[in-house]
């Protein structure tokens, strides 16, 4: 499945890897001209360059199934086979550095760059799958192997929480807090149950997909599979959505994770509302005034719903200060003179 190199190196790990190198050496990069204290100071001799790059580098790509080793009690998978660790080093060294920074100038080329990047989502996909889900399904605690949330939660955590990782130690999770999901995450999100749900690995939907197709068949006549999908055949699948992905991203320019969002977030409002009143359900009065009685409605939010689902925070109230007296109080210096 890894598909090695002379038996010694993890291809499709090499190209996630390479990826993942790649991606950090351009944001250290853009960090360091713009002069940021903490990349100063990470990169302030070799040796500490050295040592922040293959820490951050292997925990990018490999922090979600270490989390994955830590919820299930047992070792991380990576650190088990050599082709993986191999694999991760020569990308490495490959990225920081080769002779004349040859590989770092043919990963900025669209010719090297793109057939890299395809393998490397292949071998995103392969996170998802056979480290992530099934890891908790084949576990090494037998009273995994049935637990429904356990294959989720472990298709999650391998899929994409390695940036979390790094995030928690660089920040103290102070950026995980104030940043939204990243690309990867709402990727993982689709993957995680469409996985689950191709290939049902312990039988919860076996009725249900049989009585759906005896149903096809007798509307149409044409005989139906209802058996789940095997674990090769979901994993093309979701190899396949990663690919798709990828490919309307970066060629074609469109980004379908907002789309799907949206779409869950019309759903989730059908088949389960809020009955709190959260700011996405109004919209502020545009109307400004100076008067009392208009100031109060100004600031306040109306009753009337927003026609259409926004997932982004609504803009801010403008507060319109009254440049008249309030009614009632005297202004200072006029009116009667008291003793």
């Amino acid at each position: 499945e890894g598909w090695k190199v002379g038996g010694r190196i993890s291809f499709l790990d090499w190209c996630g890897s390479c990826m993942v190198c790649f991606g950090y050496r351009r944001a250290a990069e853009k960090a360091l001209l713009e002069g940021e204290k903490h990349a100063r100071e990470t990169h302030h001799s070799l040796l500490s360059h050295h040592a922040s790059t293959l820490i951050t580098c292997t925990f990018l790509q490999f922090g979600g199934t270490s989390l994955t080793g830590i919820f299930l009690g047992q070792v991380w998978s990576w650190s088990c086979g050599n082709h993986v660790v191999l694999a991760f080093l020569l990308a490495w060294w490959l990225t920081f550095s080769c002779p004349f920074d040859a590989w770092y100038r043919l990963m900025n080329t669209p010719f090297v760059n793109m057939p890299v990047k395809t393998f490397a989502a292949i071998s995103a996909a392969h996170a998802v799958t056979s480290w992530g889900l099934e890891k908790a399904v084949t576990s090494e605690h037998p009273r995994m192997h049935n637990s429904v949330f356990g294959a989720l939660v472990c298709g999650y955590l391998s899929g994409s929480m390695g940036w979390m990782v790094v995030a928690y130690f660089e920040s103290g999770g102070a950026l995980i807090r104030s940043s939204a999901p990243t690309w990867a995450m709402q990727r993982t999100f689709y993957m995680v149950p469409l996985y689950y749900l191709l290939t049902d690995p312990h039988g919860l939907m076996a009725e249900t997909r049989k009585g759906a197709a005896m149903w096809v068949t007798d509307a149409t006549g044409v005989t139906v599979p209802w058996e789940a999908f095997s674990k090769s055949a979901g994993k093309v699948v979701i190899a396949s959505c990663h690919l798709v992905f990828m490919y309307t991203l970066d060629i074609c320019g469109l980004d379908l994770l907002p789309l799907l969002n949206n779409f869950l977030s019309k759903v989730t409002i059908l088949i389960a509302p809020s009955n709190m009143d959260l700011p996405f359900h109004y919209k502020p009065v545009p109307e400004k005034s100076t008067t009392p009685e208009k100031l109060t409605a100004a600031v306040k939010l109306t009753t009337e719903p927003v026609k259409s689902w926004d997932a982004s925070p609504p803009p801010p109230l403008e507060k319109v200060k009254s440049d008249k007296a309030t009614p009632g109080k005297a202004t200072p210096g006029k009116g009667k003179k008291t003793k």
